[in-house]
């Protein structure tokens, strides 16, 4: 009973992280799209799609730096942020997703799955790295709980 319990948790797990990374590049390419129309950047290569992608996460660092200087970058934060890029892909993109996909190809989109699995799978285990405990995860609380404190640079 156990066994299998723990092995639902893990692929219901695993699948989470992917529709989560599914809609950050929804929302990553929403962004980036915005801001090659804002500057008028031209992506002429057959690359577009994963420039944009590239350019909107970008663009999301540069929004939550610009942010922490005043808040903490918590749920509300990442939630506008990424459901506003979201909302803007499906009203924009929607009905150009599947052709984008059946022209990908099977193969390739079943690689592409492969490896997306492969990522979720090691995505969720445990840290096992010294350094987490001592002062990534510290961190991650940090900037959950407030927002940068002006002059100071290293705190341990």
């Amino acid at each position: 009973m156990t066994y299998n319990s723990n092995y639902l948790e893990f692929i219901s797990n695993s699948l989470l992280i992917m529709i989560a990374w599914g809609f950050m590049a929804f929302s990553f390419y929403s962004w980036g799209d915005i801001l090659t129309r804002l500057l008028a950047i031209n992506i002429s290569s057959s690359k577009k799609h994963i420039a944009k992608i590239w350019l909107g996460w970008v663009f999301g660092l540069l929004i939550f730096a610009f942010y922490h200087l005043f808040f903490p970058i918590n749920a509300f934060a990442s939630c506008l942020f990424y459901f506003s890029g979201i909302i803007y892909f499906f009203k924009k993109f929607a009905s150009k997703l599947i052709p984008f996909f059946k022209k990908i190809g099977l193969l390739k989109l079943s690689f592409i799955l492969l490896i997306f699995c492969a990522s979720a799978i090691i995505a969720i285990q445990l840290p096992i790295n010294y350094d987490t405990g001592l002062y990534h995860l510290n961190s991650i609380r940090w900037v959950n709980e407030h927002h940068i404190i002006k002059g100071i640079g290293n705190l341990d």
